[in-house]
């Protein structure tokens, strides 16, 4: 058994009103997960050797190879979609009061929390839809220089884009279809106190901007740009999936205990562990594939029917409220009780 130790941190007030003590170490991760993580990364790095070769490719041609509009009101369009972007990770990471996020661990976890788990300030980049929004705010303000011409437009900027393009699908549908639900589930058991379910954590606005909102730049982006995945850079999505495994396990091993995410969580008996992190990293491959596909097919459409498919990807992968079952539950409560 792993000892747990209190850091000396001060206590921090839980937007709940719980007091929360960090705990600075997890239990040891177990070796078939180490070994998993090896393979993945081992096959990760072998997946993106193509960035090791120089190209003759024309980065400009990459960023903007079929655009909508003229360079320079691209230029002008990113800058916007990089303002947006840059005033919400400000806002979320130094304005916003600390996150309260209860992890509803699966069983057989030998993570248990104590009490919640609180990220304030740049802490919050511990999750990976911050970390995937501040990515994007980079790229858009690299993109945005060299689209006007202040810097190369070096391939590497396209790579980013590839790879936010299929990280940031991931981040909307689990949370729009896995963590949401999940989150409901708590609230119907009651462990968000007495708020409506349009009031869970996942349904404010900064989450309702970092988890849709992302999608959403990326393919105005794309349809502005006609910017594509290339097929044979799916290690670039391999590559993310195993770094922020290794992130997350790090954290938890060595910072404060928990995981941001339960599908995360590398105390669960090996099989339920492997299904989870192999299930990560095939998703996110596979987002990348299909993409790279789907944007490399309707690339010979006219506007319209471009416009039409980009709208329905966002519109499939966001999420705006509760679902419809919880709010019918609800309703019923508060029927009752008048």
């Amino acid at each position: 058994m792993h000892r747990e130790r209190l850091t000396i941190k001060p206590r921090l007030q839980s937007v709940s009103g719980r007091i929360y003590v960090a705990r600075e170490t997890g239990p040891p991760i177990p070796w078939p997960q180490l070994i998993l993580l090896a393979v993945l990364g081992t096959a990760a790095i072998v997946s993106c050797s193509f960035l090791l070769y120089a190209t003759d490719d024309d980065g400009s041609k990459l960023l903007a190879p079929a655009p909508l509009l003229d360079i320079q009101s691209l230029g002008i369009a990113r800058f916007v979609l990089f303002l947006i972007l840059a005033h919400r990770i400000f806002v979320i990471l130094f304005v916003r009061p600390p996150i309260d996020i209860k992890i509803d661990y699966q069983p057989g976890s030998q993570l248990k929390s104590m009490g919640s788990q609180v990220l304030a300030g740049v802490g919050r980049l511990a999750t990976f839809t911050i970390q995937t929004w501040t990515l994007q705010t980079i790229y858009f303000g690299l993109v945005t220089l060299a689209t006007l011409g202040y810097i190369q437009p070096y391939r590497q900027i396209s790579y980013l884009f590839e790879l936010l393009f299929a990280t940031s699908h991931l981040v909307s549908c689990v949370t729009s279809y896995v963590l949401v639900p999940t989150m409901c589930k708590q609230w119907l058991k009651g462990d968000f106190g007495g708020i409506s379910v349009a009031e869970i954590p996942l349904l404010g606005v900064d989450q309702l901007t970092v988890h849709n909102f992302n999608i959403v730049s990326l393919h105005v982006d794309a349809f502005l740009s006609g910017q594509r995945l290339v097929l044979g850079h799916w290690g670039l999505a391999l590559s993310y999936a195993s770094y922020y495994a290794a992130f997350a396990w790090a954290r938890c091993r060595y910072v404060n205990g928990q995981v941001p995410y339960f599908f995360l969580d590398y105390s669960l008996p090996t099989k339920r562990a492997y299904a989870f992190h192999l299930g990560l990293a095939a998703i996110l491959t596979v987002y990348f594939l299909g993409f790279s596909v789907l944007l490399e097919r309707i690339s010979t459409l006219g506007v319209p029917w471009r416009f039409a498919v980009h709208a329905a990807v966002c519109y499939s992968n966001m999420r705006l409220r509760a679902p419809k079952a919880y709010v019918e539950i609800e309703k019923r409560r508060a029927a009752k009780s008048s």
